[in-house]
């Protein structure tokens, strides 16, 4: 059976919005993560290598 044109269209872009939202949201939490006391430029820099590389197959 055919995929629905319009369905199909209305999925990627509900898919989309929520791969925004879900960066969006995590950016935010990682920018009030920087503002904490005791987390300083050592420290962001050990949690923005764990977070923000690139997935690697091992």
């Amino acid at each position: 059976m055919a995929k629905n044109p319009l369905l199909e269209k209305k999925y990627q872009e509900g898919k989309w919005d929520g791969i925004q939202q879900s960066t969006s949201y995590f950016l935010d939490r990682f920018e009030e993560l920087k503002k904490q006391p005791g987390i300083g430029p050592k420290t962001q820099e050990k949690i923005e290598a764990i977070l923000f590389r690139r997935y690697e197959k091992n």
